[in-house]
């Protein structure tokens, strides 16, 4: 969850829940009141605020900072290390490559005068064929596992014009769908949470003979899913046998045996 400045007005945005918006749909959303009530409750509580702070009141003006950005990153060689990470999803070099995935020694990010330069193991490098940079992923840190650099929707290079599409949660997702060898294509938003354009959806909607959704199967992929079916009637898919998401599915039960609990799923939605 964040805080922001945009236009001189503080927002939040809350990613796992999806609410966003300012401070009367914050207090709203927390006390479970109507406009009335939480225009008024802001009132009040203002003013008890005020009525016990002793001395000087002195109201802080926050700023927005400028965020760091990607400016520039280093390749290095496959070893074995990435090897024992995809290949348990059951994503081999052929999968990486197709879907133009880099190991990196290193990114640098800028922000201002001030340079941060990142190094470790489990680096990868999303790339357009046009050769840009797109994310970074790091699969192995707790916080900012992905760090978008630009715009893409991933997938949209690698169709193949096959009868169906699915919409997957991740690019990792995708990547191990494909690899299960379904007479389907696949794309992903940057995440969940962020909906893919409208134009994009529509076109594919007259593009395949049927699209569906495979986001992960908690609260927040669930959300995310059914907004594409409120919005635009693409059925969604949720694959759970214990793990939140298909690839990890893949990981603890194998690609064979998540591939039988996930064909009959995929045609029976197919046929609805």
């Amino acid at each position: 969850m964040g805080f922001f400045l945009k236009n001189g007005k503080y927002l939040f945005n809350d990613f796992s829940s999806g609410n966003k918006g300012d401070c009367l749909t914050l207090v709203k959303l927390k006390y479970g009141l109507d406009f009335h009530s939480t225009c008024t409750k802001i009132v009040n509580d203002y003013n008890i605020w005020r009525k016990n702070s002793s001395g000087n009141i002195i109201i802080p003006e926050y700023t927005q900072q400028s965020k760091y950005k990607v400016t520039s990153h280093e390749p290095r060689k496959w070893n074995l290390l990435d090897k024992d990470y995809w290949i348990g999803y059951n994503i081999g070099s052929t999968l990486l490559t197709e879907f133009i995935v880099k190991p990196l020694e290193s990114y640098t990010m800028t922000r201002d005068l001030e340079d941060m330069t990142i190094t470790g193991n489990h680096i990868y490098g999303y790339f357009k064929r046009n050769g840009q940079l797109f994310k970074i992923y790091q699969p192995k840190v707790d916080n900012l596992k992905f760090i978008k650099v630009g715009d893409h929707i991933q997938g949209s290079e690698q169709t193949m014009n096959r009868p169906f599409l699915v919409y997957s949660s991740s690019l990792k997702d995708l990547m191990s769908l494909i690899s299960l060898r379904l007479n389907l294509d696949s794309k992903a938003p940057d995440s969940e949470n962020t909906f893919l354009p409208q134009s994009v959806v529509e076109l594919d909607i007259n593009t395949y003979q049927k699209v569906l959704v495979l986001f992960d199967n908690d609260s927040a992929g669930q959300k995310a899913a059914y907004k594409y079916q409120d919005k635009y009637g693409i059925t969604p898919v949720f694959l759970n046998y214990g793990e939140k998401d298909l690839s990890d599915h893949i990981k603890v039960y194998g690609a064979q045996k998540t591939k039988q609990w996930l064909v009959p799923l995929i045609d029976r939605k197919l046929n609805e």
